[in-house]
């Protein structure tokens, strides 16, 4: 067959025509239909296609304002959006409104009625009412009230911002100006005392004053007078009832009255009088805007209106009760344009909006005629007069014109059949076929044939159920049926070729049920079909499967739209699906991700002058530029809420496209497509913390105590085209890694967050993507508790040191204490155990009094002990003065005294004494502060040897008191040695239990698996495979603790890591493919907790691996292990796509497996649960004490 490249000849032929009957077609219904005019049957008037229609769109139904008659609208400095109404003040976000009313906070708003808003330069909101004038501080959320006039409570009509930037007010008693500094200082202009509706500066900087009795006034100086020639001049006399004034980008001067409709002065002093020449009707006549493209739109009591300044034309804009959506009332009270384009239309039934910059695709409805909504097909003649085919008849449409009419033959009779597609032929003869009653053809109104299925003529359509009517590039009408393949028109006479052909074996279908036709240049024709995409070959009759051959895609099912391009063929499923084949490459590829509705049929596909491609779809419309980027249109752009129709498309003009549906003709004018480039401001809408409402500091800051669980905050990007589409991404810096895509949600939300300083970030983007990338940050600082302040941390440490400190003194002083008592007892007992010696020995205390005495002293020094006992002992040993003094002095200066001193006995003999006093080191809890050894030395010669082994004794023992006080003194630190190596035993024991542990595990695995082998029986060999794999886990554990420098804690992330490896090796077949994913954390749990929750993890994974996919035999699967520390908490998921358990499974007693789990958990005083979803997760949590972490 021919493919692209082989195309045929372009001959236009007309086949079997003689020329009789050519003219008989031709130029007799000419003659005829004008002899028949109004033969049309009941007609309306549409706005015409070239004229941009507005698009618009209601508040939400769940958004109520404080009450539906919207007087005024402002937008303030933030970006919200604000009403005022006939009872209170609302400010609107996109999603919901925030209400003010009189008297519901300390400073409101001081009527209700709200009448003027004024936004000033500085992004200030002042606020009119029907008691005064007032401005908002966003800060505290109050009103402050400014007083007019003293003891007056005046009606504010207007508020204006003049260029010097003073605020004029306008008042039921005249103008007042308000300065906008700090005091906000009033002066009333008093030339004016009557109620002033409107107030306006032209580019010289006069101000214009609209008063509600006496017409307009001029300021001149300080004073306001009547404008000069007012009735010849402006064409508004004294007594009109201004409005509205303004001055346009042009300086024309625009006034509007609701008593003598509209009038325009131009820079040039010409006035015109819209009201005067008929183009509006109205006289009423409330509101004016000048948008930011230059046009004028004018709000009366019976709808809205826009001046096209290109075409001197008015377009109007009415509430009709039938629709849904559209202008939501006809009195339009107020006209306000946003930062973002958005014109806001305030009525006294609630507000409207819609953005003229964006993309609209406005509808054509039938209503008023005698044929449905719902349309099936359409086609368009060489005058560009577009045939609707319904389901009840054919209406002809005149775009430019904007004229539609019944479709009735000449005779009058209304076409009413079941149309399914229609097409003008060359001749602009016009084609209907039908749902089961064949084809008719009509020649200006006349029926030139009716072509159906007759049985006995194979000339005879195929079939009655016509699916396409299709006009080639040679000229021929082809037809494709449900049933019956396709039909190529040969002439009245000889009817029609039937494909396929039954003698051409390479030119049969399948399927014989066809949906549409398509051609591109010359060549074949592409055919889509209940069983893919065929290509046809109109001379030799050949056909060929697309997919086949070297395309690796083979497209079946029912393709029910086709475009065929210079470069490859688009086709579309009733399944759902969009596909291109590409003719250079031979490649056939499922387009995927482009926001089609999951299994949504592409009912419709067009190509624009750009070489664009748009699709029809369920409720919207996609353009795919040759990149694949896609830009989808729905209901918001003016697409019909219904399903678009299949077959129902047309391309009017190359730029032009057309989409029918239920509910009439979306219009899309493929050259005003734009995107929305206005980036809007993020703002913070509510702020909840433990569920309770809060607010930001003046900084925007947000600062939380220690206790503060649950952090809620809801925000807003506000651009107010499309705000359900705004989407929105965050990341709270110090705790996020990431951006978190939120979608459509504006909620973020966080608990538990650990005391510190955080930023949270958030980013809005507009319906069309459009993102504000510096967003909104918040800075969020968590203050710790009271026990884990810094300051609490600096008394922490110097408490700790102070009492190391104290405990170090205390410890120094008390071994020094015990020591030195140690010393004196003994030396006491030593004492003591001299009073059978020849020494005397005398022991003082700090005044140097004799306390002790031994029973020497008798025989040495000739006195009792009694004798001696509390008195000086430096007068006892030293009878000389000279003496006494040399030798206490001696021996307080720390000294050890010892001298061999003559001494006069009683009875006057005489004696050589040693005599010895020593102080003592420090004084014990006995006092002695002196000890004294005295010797009676007289028969020195014979005593020497005595005495020097005596002293060399005393000199002994006093030096292993000393060693001992020494070694007293490291005891401490030798303990500690000792304690060391007792650990260090302890551990060597434990690691020693542990081998023998794990051997013995070791040993129980292999008995298993000798019984395993024995056994064949499948429930026995299944419990003992479940056993083998749990003493497996077990010995693993030991595995790690055997391979750890530390026995008593177990690194849970590694363990769990091998113990998964070691499973999925034993477990997974090579047949199945089971992708595992690990997310584990590492850190340390006591071996009294690792080892139960490697078991948990054994049962659960095993669990997954064996029994998710149970059944399967190939394909794939994903098993999930997570295991991590939350605040104090072990928190296992272990989750499988396989065919899942339902939820009311009792976890507790469901299997010998969750039996060990349940067990388990409940040692460890947690908690398990199975989670609903797809495919099988189970949650295991339990406690994580401070000691059972051990790293």
């Amino acid at each position: 067959m021919n493919w692209p490249g082989n195309a045929r000849s372009n001959n236009i032929k007309i086949r079997s025509f003689t020329f009789f009957q050519f003219l008989k077609l031709i130029f007799l219904p000419f003659f005829v239909s004008m002899l028949i005019a109004g033969a049309y049957g009941a007609n309306k008037n549409v706005p015409p296609i070239d004229e941009k229609q507005v698009v618009f769109r209601r508040l939400p139904p769940e958004v109520q304002l404080t009450q539906s008659q919207v007087t005024a609208i402002a937008q303030d400095g933030a970006g919200f959006i604000w009403f005022g109404t006939t009872s209170g003040l609302n400010r609107f976000d996109g999603y919901k409104v925030r209400k003010y009313l009189k008297g519901d906070v300390a400073e409101s708003i001081p009527h209700d009625f709200v009448r003027s808003l004024l936004v000033d330069s500085s992004g200030v909101l002042w606020v009119g009412t029907g008691g005064g004038l007032s401005v908002y501080d966003p800060g505290t959320q109050s009103f402050r009230h400014i007083e007019l006039l003293q003891g007056s409570e005046l009606k504010v009509y207007v508020i204006y911002e003049a260029q010097s930037g003073e605020v004029l007010v306008g008042t039921s008693l005249g103008v007042f100006s308000v300065k906008t500094g700090a005091d906000k200082r009033v002066q009333y202009l008093d030339s004016l005392r009557e109620p002033v509706r409107a107030i306006v500066q032209d580019t010289e900087g006069q101000l214009w004053v609209g008063t509600e009795r006496n017409g307009l006034f001029r300021q001149e100086g300080n004073r306001f007078v009547a404008a000069d020639g007012m009735d010849e001049k402006y064409g508004v006399g004294p007594d009109a009832y201004i409005r509205e004034l303004l001055f346009d980008m042009e300086g024309n001067l625009w006034i509007a009255t609701y008593n003598d409709g509209l009038s325009v002065l131009s820079k040039t002093g010409v006035f015109q009088s819209f009201t005067e020449r008929g183009d509006l009707e109205d006289k009423r006549v409330r509101a004016l805007l000048e948008d930011n493209l230059g046009n004028i739109w004018i709000g009366s009591d019976k709808g809205l209106h826009k001046w096209n300044r290109d075409k001197q034309k008015l377009h109007s804009y009415s509430y009709d009760p039938r629709k849904t959506e559209g202008l939501i009332g006809d009195l339009v009270y107020d006209l306000f344009q946003d930062v973002g384009g958005v014109i806001w239309v305030s009525t006294f039934k609630g507000v409207s909006s819609f953005n003229t910059q964006t993309t609209q695709f406005p509808i054509y409805g039938l209503e008023g005629l005698d044929v449905d909504d719902s349309i099936s097909s359409l086609a368009v003649d060489s005058l560009g007069k577009v045939a609707v085919g319904t389901h009840s008849g054919v209406v002809i449409w005149d775009p430019l014109a904007g004229t539609m009419q019944d479709f009735r033959d000449s005779a009058g009779e209304l076409f009413s059949d079941h149309v399914m597609n229609i097409l003008f032929d060359n001749f602009d003869q016009l084609w209907i076929g039908t749902y089961s009653n064949g084809v008719y053809l009509y020649s200006n109104q006349i029926l030139v044939a009716h072509f159906v299925h007759e049985e006995d003529r194979e000339a005879s359509l195929s079939s009655n159920a016509i699916t396409d009517l299709y006009l080639s590039s040679t000229g021929d009408v082809w037809t494709s049926t449900f049933g019956g393949g396709v039909n190529r028109f040969v002439s009245i006479e000889e009817g029609f070729e039937r494909y396929p052909e039954l003698s051409n074996l390479s030119g049969q279908f399948p399927d014989l049920r066809c949906y549409e036709i398509d051609e591109y240049a010359l060549g074949t024709l592409w055919i889509g079909t209940a069983e893919g995409v065929f290509g046809l070959d109109p001379v030799t009759g050949d056909t060929a499967r697309l997919g086949t051959g070297e395309a690796e895609l083979v497209v079946s099912g029912d393709i029910i739209s086709v475009l065929a391009t210079q470069n490859g063929i688009w086709f579309g499923g009733l399944e759902g699906g969009l596909f291109y084949f590409d003719f250079s490459s031979n490649e056939l590829e499922r387009k995927v991700g482009l926001n089609l509705t999951e299994g949504a049929a592409v009912y419709g596909l067009l190509s624009a002058a750009d070489e664009s491609v748009w699709i029809a779809s369920a409720g919207s419309i996609l353009r795919l530029d040759g990149t694949d980027k896609v830009l989808k249109f729905d209901h918001e752009h003016g697409v019909q809420v219904g399903e678009l129709n299949f077959n129902a498309d047309l391309n009017l003009t190359p730029e032009i496209l057309l989409f029918g549906g239920n509910e009439g003709v979306n219009v899309v004018r493929t050259e005003q497509v734009r995107r929305n480039d206005y980036v809007p401001p993020v703002r913070v809408t509510q702020l909840l913390l433990n569920n309770k409402k809060a607010e930001l500091s003046n900084g925007g800051m947000l600062q939380l105590e220690y206790g503060v669980n649950g952090l809620s905050v809801e925000v807003a990007a506000l651009d107010y085209t499309y705000p359900q589409k705004n989407r929105y991404q965050y990341k709270l810096e110090g705790y996020d890694a990431r951006w978190i895509d939120n979608g459509t949600n504006r909620n973020i939300t966080y608990t538990n967050l650990h005391p510190g300083s955080y930023l949270l970030r958030v980013q809005g983007a507009n319906s069309d993507g459009v993102w504000n990338e510096d967003g909104l940050s918040i800075p969020i600082t968590i203050n710790p508790p009271l026990w884990a302040t810094w300051w609490a941390y600096c008394v922490y440490v110097a408490l700790a040191l102070f009492s190391l400190y104290q405990l170090m003194i205390f410890s120094s002083k008390r071994i020094n204490r015990q020591a030195e008592d140690r010393f004196n007892r003994r030396l006491r007992g030593y004492v003591e155990s001299l009073d059978d010696t020849a020494e005397c020995v005398l022991n003082a205390n700090q005044q140097g009094n004799v306390m002790f005495s031994n029973n020497a002293v008798a025989g040495v020094l000739g006195k009792r002990p009694s004798e001696v006992g509390g008195y000086p002992l430096f007068e006892i040993l030293f009878q000389q003065a000279g003496q006494r003094h040399e030798a206490k002095e001696y021996v307080d200066s720390g000294n050890n005294f010892r001298e061999e001193v003559p001494y006069l006995m009683s009875d006057g003999t005489g004696k050589i004494l040693e005599i010895s006093v020593s102080p003592a080191l420090e004084t014990p809890e006995d006092g002695v502060a002196y000890v004294s050894i005295v010797r009676d030395v007289t028969e020195r010669s014979r005593e020497q040897e005595a005495l020097r082994v005596s002293h060399g004794q005393l000199t002994v023992e006093l030096n292993n008191l000393h060693n001992q006080l020494d070694i007293t003194l490291v005891k401490n630190a030798d303990q500690r040695t000792d304690f060391s190596a007792v650990l260090a035993e302890k551990d060597v024991l434990l690691r020693e239990i542990h081998d023998r542990v794990y051997d013995n595990l070791g040993t129980l695995t292999s008995l298993l698996s000798i019984q395993s082998a024995k056994c064949s029986d499948p429930v026995i060999l299944n419990i003992l495979g479940e056993n083998e794999r749990r003493i497996s886990s077990i010995a693993l554990v030991h595995e790690r603790l055997y391979q750890s420098r530390e026995v008593r804690r177990v690194a849970m992330g590694e363990y769990v890591d091998v113990l998964l490896s070691t499973l999925y090796r034993k477990l997974v077949s090579e047949e199945l493919e089971i992708n595992l994913l690990k997310e584990l954390g590492e850190f340390d749990l006591a071996i009294d907790l690792a080892v139960p929750c490697g078991l948990i993890i054994n049962e659960l994974f095993s669990n997954a691996l064996i029994h998710g996919f149970e059944g399967r035999q190939h394909g794939s699967g994903t098993v999930e292990v997570k295991l991590y520390l939350l605040a104090k908490e072990c928190v296992i998921f272990v989750s499988d796509s396989g065919r899942g358990l339902p939820i009311e499974v009792n976890t507790e007693a469901g299997s010998m497996g969750f039996e060990i789990v349940s067990i388990l958990v409940e040692q460890l005083e947690g908690s398990f649960r199975l989670i609903g979803g797809q495919g099988t997760t189970f949650e295991v949590r339990f406690p994580v004490l401070r000691d059972g972490i051990v790293g």
